[in-house]
């Protein structure tokens, strides 16, 4: 009973939308926090020169429709972002391919990542990839108990993705 009310509450708390044309800085800005943190495990990440990691496909995001960028809130205060893909920027017989996730850390260990990503499943059910770099433990672990929280039954293997050791799943989201 418990954690139904808290998760009816964490899912209550949290607000996703299609980043609209005016918030890409605020995407732009939470995708260089993201990218710090994936730099401790990607050695070829690095700053520009005005000293933030920039994403460089971000205004493809704006241009193609297979692209879907989404922000979510937490109690109205931007908390993260999730990159969906659609083919043809999503593996062949895929409807969604998570490109990235992210959630700042005062919201992490809370609930809430799980929440957003409950929310973006019954907005966009289909197949879904999701990748993450095998060294980011918590990535990982985060991913395995969503799949346990939600009933996902997914099927999980090891590959190398831009030069780093991966692992991959793939699973469906019923309606």
């Amino acid at each position: 009973m418990i954690n139904n009310v808290l998760k009816a509450a964490q899912l209550s708390q949290v607000e996703i939308s299609i980043v609209k044309a005016e918030d890409k800085e605020i995407l732009n800005n939470l995708l260089s926090y993201h990218m710090h943190d994936l730099s401790e495990f990607v050695d070829d990440l690095n700053i520009n020169e005005k000293g933030f990691f920039q994403f460089d496909a971000i205004d493809m995001y704006f241009e193609k429709d297979s692209l879907i960028p989404l922000l979510y809130k937490v109690n109205g205060e931007y908390a993260g972002f999730v990159l969906l893909n659609k083919p043809p920027y999503a593996p062949k017989d895929i409807d969604y391919c998570i490109n990235e996730f992210f959630i700042l850390k005062r919201y992490r260990r809370k609930g809430y990542a799980k929440a957003a990503i409950e929310k973006v499943f019954t907005m966009y059910p289909g197949k879904y990839v999701v990748l993450q770099v095998k060294k980011n433990i918590a990535a990982v672990s985060f991913w395995h108990s969503v799949y346990e929280k939600c009933n996902i039954i997914y099927k999980e293997r090891e590959l190398e993705f831009d030069g780093c050791d991966s692992l991959l799943q793939e699973f469906t989201v019923d309606k």
